[in-house]
């Protein structure tokens, strides 16, 4: 009796992968500005040559093993360019079926040139006029000082609060003449870039060239459909004055250690070992989406969360009373002014704040966010996993702030340590 012979089941794995359309002015002194109207002829893009392939396509590539899939992006475009880029608004996800049954995914990005002044035009500025840029504190800035050492805990089991480093002393107030400049912008040019880990080139078998040229002669070089439709939507916001965007970030500080295991008053409540190796994480997230201005609550938490990207960043954070747990229940409406403020900046700016003071930071976002798009913010508690970052993309076409795509990232610590 003959047996039937069974097919082999087909994989259903996802793989992903991510890239970037990366474009520039054909004209070097130009600089790009949020709102500003951009023709097809001004500007070219980055097309990379597969000769496996005998194409010209955009540079994307798989994303490794517990790889944010923003982080893959930049990587995957400097691997195969050699361009080290700023991630701006999400473009249309491809998906396609492989030989081999798999569905592969490619998310791609808006890119800029993260080492060209020319990708704004706009001058150093600070949150509000009468806003004070704070640096980090010493106990927060070197990644030394960020561990959670033995001693904490042994206080903790004392009962006794850890020793804190002085309050950091506050700026003088600048005049609307004379803004903050942090060091991060006095050098932002290399800021951005030396934070990030080092590629090694994509080999010639697989990128044997790489070209910049204009939309038109991209439009005839491409082989894939997809491709085509991504430079199309690329074009289509050049011309309607959404190709410069600008980021806001909102994130929730990194894992701390718990109310019920720590003796200290609220304020000084620090980060655990997890936490410190989030906080490490997010300064490849945070460089993807060139951050270039902090502000953050001015509990311990939420400043030891973005202090590893400013400390090898070389940046400050701008350190808020207004947006502590404290604040925000007795006064919401100052922690959502602050937002509001961040709203019309612009630069790129994350807001560094608490699991419970989220839904009043949301609120100024969400009045400039269109009804298709409100459904992507976070509606119901926990809001946002602890060093996980809504980043909001706000366009200016229309001459006011309006939101014009809303993503989710986070750092893949846990995943990483298998916890």
């Amino acid at each position: 009796m003959s047996r039937s012979i069974r097919p082999a089941p087909v994989p259903t794995r996802l793989v992903r992968a991510a890239g970037a359309l990366v474009w520039r002015f054909v004209d070097p002194e130009r600089r790009g500005v949020p709102g500003q109207v951009i023709v097809p002829e001004d500007i070219e893009v980055l097309m990379v040559h597969r000769p496996r392939y005998k194409d010209w396509s955009w540079p994307k590539g798989k994303s490794e093993a517990n790889e944010p899939i923003i982080c893959a992006a930049i990587r995957e475009v400097e691997e195969e360019t050699g361009a080290s880029v700023i991630l701006g608004a999400p473009l249309t996800t491809q998906r396609y079926r492989l030989g081999s049954g798999q569905t592969k995914e490619v998310r791609y990005w808006v890119g800029t040139l993260a080492d060209d002044e020319r990708r704004t035009g706009l001058g150093t500025s600070t949150i509000a006029p009468t806003a004070t840029a704070t640096p980090i504190p010493a106990s927060v800035s070197t990644p030394a000082k960020v561990r959670i050492s033995p001693a904490i805990f042994a206080n903790r089991k004392k009962g006794q609060a850890p020793k804190l480093a002085p309050a950091p002393t506050r700026m003088p107030e600048p005049t609307g003449k004379q803004p903050v400049v942090s060091p991060a912008q006095l050098s932002r040019p290399s800021a951005i870039s030396r934070v990030r880990t080092p590629v090694k080139p994509a080999p010639a078998s697989e990128i044997d060239e790489t070209r910049w040229v204009s939309p038109g002669q991209a439009e005839q070089m491409l082989t894939r459909r997809g491709d085509r439709r991504l430079l199309q939507e690329l074009v289509a916001r050049a011309e309607e004055g959404r190709l410069v965007t600008v980021t806001l970030g909102l994130v929730r500080h990194a894992k701390a250690v718990s109310r019920t295991q720590w003796a200290g008053d609220e304020a000084t409540r620090p980060l655990t070992r997890l936490g410190v190796r989030q906080a490490m994480g997010l300064v490849d997230v945070l460089s993807a989406f060139g951050i270039e201005h902090a502000v953050s609550s001015s509990w311990i938490r939420c400043q030891q969360t973005l202090g590893p990207w400013a400390s090898v960043g070389g940046g400050q954070v701008e350190v808020r009373d207004e947006l502590t747990e404290a604040a925000v229940a007795t006064d919401p409406a100052s922690a959502s002014a602050v937002v509001a403020q961040c709203v019309r900046q612009m630069n790129a700016v994350v807001v560094c704040a608490h699991r419970p003071t989220i839904p009043a930071l949301l609120d100024p976002i969400r009045a400039v966010t269109p009804s298709t798009l409100l459904r992507l913010l976070p509606s119901e508690s926990p809001w946002l996993t602890t060093a996980q970052m809504l980043v909001v993309h706000i366009s200016h076409a229309s001459g006011r702030p309006e939101v014009d795509a809303i993503e989710t990232h986070g750092t893949r610590t846990k995943d990483l340590l298998g916890l």
